[in-house]
């Protein structure tokens, strides 16, 4: 009876110490999952207004004059490249209080001519604009990922141990006016506000865990 009751607790013993293992699996799996997420969000890449992509036309930089025919000019004349914004895109900034709205006639002249005049609307950033305005751009918000989907063993890449992570990327810290109606039908890049989109990233494995390629330095 006493030799069954010690086999019996032996049993349970092992039975607890084999759940205790498969718990801390399921947590190491999960800090796995975690510190690649962290690694990604770690670079607090802003969410950003104007995507310029392959485009031709040059970075968007305030004050931007247009005349009736939606043209373009500084205060040298008519721009040969224009910026990539339109007036219906800066009407709806307007409208939600990142530019405000002027009128003025620009006169300008150029090489060997006579000195011209001509109306022109002028978009100039607000106090409200000057906060989510940098580097051509207006931020509204912080990309993150939000659930890894898939990722490749780790691999070596010059030297180095990486893995390509498919994710689920989202938007956190969202101002306020980029969940405007007005601008949602204008401006695609805030359609992830509402719709969450398919994302990848590299990551590269250090003495402190992964990082990010965008963190990594040698």
């Amino acid at each position: 009876m006493c030799i069954q009751s010690i086999q019996q607790g032996e049993i349970m013993r092992k039975l607890m110490l084999l759940s205790v293992g498969v718990m801390c699996a399921v947590i190491l799996s999960g800090c796995g999952r975690d510190a690649r997420i962290t690694a990604i969000n770690e670079t607090k890449e802003p969410a950003v207004l104007f995507n310029y992509g392959n485009s031709m036309r040059m970075p968007v930089s305030f004050p931007v004059m247009l005349n009736d025919q939606g043209k373009e000019f500084s205060d040298k004349g008519p721009v040969m490249f224009s910026s990539a914004i339109n007036a219906k895109q800066l009407e709806a900034l307007v409208i939600v209080g990142l530019l405000e709205k002027s009128q003025e006639k620009l006169k300008y002249k150029k090489l060997l001519s006579k000195e011209k005049e001509v109306l022109v609307h002028k978009y100039s950033l607000t106090e409200l604009g000057q906060k989510y305005y940098a580097k051509h751009n207006f931020q509204f918000g912080t990309y993150a990922a939000k659930e890894i989907i898939t990722a490749t063993e780790p691999a070596n890449l010059f030297g180095r141990v990486v893995m390509e992570v498919q994710f689920i990327q989202e938007v956190k810290d969202v101002a306020p006016w980029a969940t405007s109606p007005s601008l949602a039908k204008i401006f695609p890049a805030l359609e992830i506000i509402s719709t969450p989109k398919k994302s990848k990233a590299l990551l590269v494995k250090t003495d402190k865990g992964w990082v990010h390629e965008k963190s990594f330095s040698l």
